[in-house]
C-alpha cells in the first residue's frame, strides 16, 4: 500500500534514506535540504512547503516491499520534480519494480493536486533512465553540467554591449529562448516562468541578470547567477550567430558573485547549445557531468460546467386539420341543422 507520509513511517524513511537515489547528479545542497526525512517532515507540518513524499510499506508472500518516493513543486509552475527515490536499484533485486509502482502512484497524486507535469533528471541511459521509461517519462533533452575552477582568474575586457536586465527586456528574452530551443523543449517546458530555461532544479529567482544586445538593442544574449544550496547556478543562453561578445557576457554575469565566496559555480549547457560550452571553457569551466533531462505529462481531473438545457416552448402550436378532418366536420353540422 502507497500513502502520504505520516509520523508513523519516520523511522522507516530514516532507514531507507540510507539507500536513496537522488535524481540529480550535478543537484548542490546542504545537510537539510540533501535529507529525505528532514524533507518529509518539513512537507508534513509544513503544508505550503511544497515537498510531498509517498510510501510504500507492504507484505508480499513473506517478502517485504518498502519505498518511498520524493517530489518537490517547481517554482512558479503547475509541475512536480521527482527529487529521490529508495531504495536504490542496485540494492535489491525487485527495486525496479517498486520505483515504477511509486512513480505510478506520484502521477495519480500528482494529478489529484492539479499538478500537470512531472520531471525528473538523471545520469544518461542508466537503469534509472530505463525505470523512468518504463512509467511513461520522456526524454525530451540532455544537458552538459560545468564546473568554473577557482584557480583561474577572469579575464575579462570592456563589456560595452552588455547591461544589466531590466522589465521590458522580459519579451525579448522569451523571444530568443524561442528562438534557440526546439519545439520539443518548448512544448515540455511550456511558457512563462520556466519557459526560457531559467535553470536546473531547484534554481531561486535569479540574483542578476544581464543581456548582451546588438543592433538596434536588440537582445542576443541572457544570462542569470541564482544561488541554490551549496553553489551558484549560472543559466546562460546565446543566438546562434551570436559569439563576440559572449565572453563578456559571462564575466559580467560571474562578477555578481561574492569574491570571498567558496562556494562552487555551476552552469548546464544543454545539447542544442554548442556554441555556449566554447565560451565557458574559454571562462575556466569544466565539464563535469552529463545528465537527461525527462517529462511526464499528468492527467487532471477538471470541473466542467453543466450545459443548461434550452426549455421548450410553453404555448405549442396545433396539429393543422387535414382535408378528410373538415369534410367530416361538415357532415355533423348538416345533421344538426
Amino acid at each position: 500500500m502507497i500513502t502520504p507520509f505520516g509520523l508513523r513511517h519516520t523511522f522507516l524513511v530514516r532507514d531507507l534514506a540510507a539507500s536513496c537515489t537522488v535524481l540529480d547528479p550535478a543537484a548542490p545542497g546542504d545537510s537539510s535540504s540533501a535529507n529525505p526525512l528532514h524533507q518529509a517532515l518539513r512537507g508534513y507540518f509544513v503544508r505550503q512547503s511544497g515537498t510531498f513524499t509517498y510510501v510504500l510499506h507492504a507484505v508480499d508472500g513473506g517478502v517485504p516491499w518498502q519505498g518511498f518516493v520524493q517530489a518537490r513543486g517547481e517554482h512558479g509552475a503547475n509541475a512536480w520534480r521527482v527529487v529521490c527515490l529508495a531504495p536504490k536499484i542496485q540494492d535489491q533485486p525487485h527495486a525496479p519494480t517498486l520505483w515504477y509502482r511509486l512513480l505510478l502512484h506520484l502521477c495519480i497524486a500528482a494529478g489529484e493536486h492539479h499538478i500537470q507535469k512531472l520531471f525528473a533528471c538523471v545520469e544518461p541511459d542508466g537503469a534509472e533512465e530505463q525505470v523512468l521509461r518504463q512509467a511513461s517519462f520522456a526524454v525530451y533533452c540532455r544537458d552538459s553540467v560545468w564546473l568554473r575552477s577557482g584557480d583561474r582568474p577572469l579575464q575579462c575586457t570592456v563589456a560595452e554591449r552588455v547591461r544589466a536586465a531590466r522589465a521590458q527586456d522580459q519579451w525579448d528574452i522569451q523571444r530568443l529562448y524561442a528562438r534557440v530551443a526546439p519545439r520539443l523543449v518548448r512544448e515540455a517546458e511550456g511558457s512563462g516562468e520556466n519557459g526560457t530555461g531559467r535553470g536546473p532544479p531547484g534554481l531561486l529567482e535569479a540574483e542578476a541578470e544581464f543581456v548582451l544586445t546588438g543592433r538596434q538593442d536588440e537582445v542576443t544574449g541572457w544570462a542569470a547567477v541564482s544561488s541554490a544550496g551549496s553553489a551558484y547556478w549560472l543559466r546562460l543562453m546565446l543566438s546562434p550567430d551570436e559569439r563576440e561578445g559572449a565572453a563578456e557576457l559571462v564575466c559580467c554575469a560571474l562578477g555578481g558573485i561574492p569574491d570571498k565566496s567558496d562556494r562552487k559555480v555551476l552552469c548546464a549547457v544543454r545539447d542544442y547549445e554548442g556554441g555556449v560550452a566554447t565560451v565557458l571553457g574559454q571562462c575556466g569551466f569544466e565539464p563535469l557531468v552529463e545528465r537527461s533531462l525527462l517529462v511526464k505529462h499528468t492527467t487532471v481531473q477538471v470541473s466542467e460546467t453543466r450545459r443548461r438545457v434550452v426549455p421548450a416552448l410553453e404555448k405549442r402550436a396545433g396539429a393543422v386539420p387535414t382535408a378528410s378532418q373538415s369534410q367530416a366536420a361538415r357532415a355533423v353540422l348538416e345533421r344538426v341543422r
